[in-house]
């Protein structure tokens, strides 16, 4: 059994359908958009060179700071959790009456 070619287009019986089909599977259309893509694409000097430096705020930085002091506790306090070994079993708790 032949599988169905995936760019053909369905058969659709409903106008409005169809008018959506041949714009979504037209390939004009879909050429039009390849081309406003490519027009809108500029080197990554270009970009940089007219894209304009915005450096954090101290606010930002002091939060950003913040958080990765509290990071890197926690992360610590991890690691040390799973380095330091049981001496005794843990306790059994007390049977339920």
């Amino acid at each position: 059994m032949a599988q169905p070619d995936p760019r053909r287009r369905p058969v659709v019986t409903d106008p409005s359908l169809k008018a959506r089909s041949a714009a979504l599977f037209d390939d004009e259309a879909v050429r039009t958009v390849q081309a406003a893509e490519v027009d809108e694409w500029k080197p990554f000097r270009e970009y940089l060179r007219t894209t304009p430096a915005a450096p954090f705020s101290p606010a930002t930085k002091a939060l950003l700071s913040l958080a990765a002091v509290a990071v890197t506790l926690l992360f610590g306090a991890a690691v040390w959790r799973l380095t330091q070994a049981r001496t005794s079993p843990p306790a059994a708790s007390a049977p339920a009456r």
